[in-house]
């Protein structure tokens, strides 16, 4: 089930959320693709990344999070797997209401033709 951001409830409760689903040819995510804009302020304790069809370029394969210009300040190169299956990462993640978190998928060699992945997040709403 995709849980969707929006109604965090009380602050200080810990919420569990389905950020977005990103390809391999999606527009943006070979320079970096939003994925989620934090509604209120809040702590990201924990990410989780299910990638439903392996990334298969010929070469390398990695797929980033992060708020930074590269998209890699949450999850580095070597944090999440790019072939089948769910990576976990715990965090500490400060966003302020507005803040964006990107998605970017660099590949090399053969170019993919596959590659999907649901972002989650879980975190807490933080007093404004």
């Amino acid at each position: 089930m995709n849980l969707v951001a929006g109604n965090f409830g009380e602050c200080g409760s810990v919420n569990a959320f389905y950020a977005k689903t990103v390809k391999y040819n999606d527009t943006d995510i070979a320079t970096k693709e939003a994925v989620f804009e934090a509604p209120a302020p809040m702590l990201i304790t924990q990410v989780g990344v299910d990638v439903t069809t392996a990334f298969n370029a010929g070469t390398t394969n990695v797929l980033t999070l992060g708020t930074n210009n590269d998209a890699d300040n949450i999850c580095g190169s070597s944090d999440i797997s790019e072939s089948k299956g769910a990576s976990t990462k715990a965090v500490f993640v400060q966003l302020a209401k507005g803040d964006k978190v990107y998605a970017k998928y660099a590949q090399t060699g053969t170019d993919a033709t596959a590659g999907v992945a649901d972002i989650y997040f879980i975190g807490t709403q933080l007093p404004e």
